[in-house]
């Protein structure tokens, strides 16, 4: 015998059925009304499609737009007119879904090429420690220089890719996994901040985490690192390995404040060439000085007049490079 309900009567059969709430009776209902006509299986295909495509739609849109849920609520508390018929298993949250269902077949398109696109970002740090805001709100502070492009892909993961060094704090997702690439290198963050430096072009490369935890793998190895961790990417001998941070000076883009305690001048101004993204040089004879100060807020000239009245050098600029010479 043949089942002679009609499409508006089996999308709730076929909501619950993709929702993962029908029973065995409604599933076998479902099956066949299917099987009985061609038609009945396109519609069914066809609500399915809408389905996943939502499903993808609302992970990609979800940094910039209310969950689709919401706009279903908002839809309905407008108001409007029940038509008195009842239907079995068409309580108000399969309303909800049979709403979406109706709804998304007019508006995903829309949506999608609308939306989407406002995903995809990306900038070009003209200036020390330039900070921007990704489009899922996580917060970049960038080195000069550094270039950072972001997108959403189609499984919902948050995609960056980092050219130089950057300070990350990442708005938490589970749902949306953020992931920094770089060619064979990937980071793998749910909600953290930490610094990324020299990710592009560079023989060694450091991730260290301020706050909360990051997977990092490189060359078939991966390693998680927490709080006061860094891990040590060598291109030369194509290493991964993990160790305690050698400073706090990694948050120096997020604190603009580098501190040192009876720190060689040589690792000293590797950290400075580093933040500032600078070129200065030592004569053998000064690398091994020591410095202690705590320094905020300075600009390169400051800091450097600040450094070599400290320790009694001299300092020249010749073609844009800082040489610092003297005895300590």
């Amino acid at each position: 015998m043949l089942d002679k309900r009609t499409y508006d009567d089996m999308l709730p059969l076929i909501m619950a059925y993709l929702d993962g709430t029908s029973d065995k009776q409604d599933e076998k209902a479902l099956t066949d009304w299917v099987s009985q006509d061609s038609d009945h299986q396109s519609y069914f295909i066809k609500i399915k499609e809408t389905w996943i495509l939502n499903e993808v739609a609302q992970k990609k849109l979800k940094a910039k737009t209310r969950s689709f849920s919401e706009l279903l609520d908002k839809h309905q508390n407008k108001g409007g007119k029940s038509s008195g018929k009842t239907v079995r298993l068409f309580d108000r949250s399969m309303f909800v879904k049979i709403a979406a269902a109706t709804l998304l077949l007019f508006a995903a398109v829309y949506f999608i090429s609308n939306f989407i696109d406002s995903n995809e970002y990306s900038y070009h740090a003209s200036e020390l420690m330039a900070t921007t805001e990704l489009p899922d709100q996580s917060e970049v502070i960038l080195a000069e220089n550094a270039k950072i492009s972001y997108n959403v892909n189609e499984v919902g993961e948050r995609r960056v890719k980092l050219d130089g060094s950057a300070y990350f704090t990442v708005t938490p997702d589970p749902e949306a996994p953020f992931k920094i690439d770089n060619e064979d290198l990937t980071i793998t963050v749910l909600g953290t901040a930490f610094f990324v430096n020299n990710l592009s072009g560079k023989d060694v490369s450091t991730v260290s985490v301020s706050h909360g935890s990051v997977s990092v793998s490189y060359n078939n190895t991966e390693l998680v690192l927490t709080i006061g961790e860094e891990a040590l990417i060598d291109r030369q001998t194509k290493t991964l390995t993990k160790r305690s941070a050698l400073n706090n000076n990694y948050s120096f883009f997020k604190t603009k404040t580098l501190s040192f305690e009876e720190t060689e001048l040589g690792e000293v101004i590797r950290q400075i060439n580093q933040y500032y993204n600078t070129d200065i040089e030592l004569e053998p004879s000064v690398k091994s000085c020591k410095l202690t100060g705590v320094y905020k807020d300075k600009d390169l000239e400051t800091l450097i007049n600040i450094i070599t009245k400290t320790l009694s050098l001299e300092s020249q600029n010749q073609n844009g490079i800082i040489h610092l010479t003297g005895n300590c």
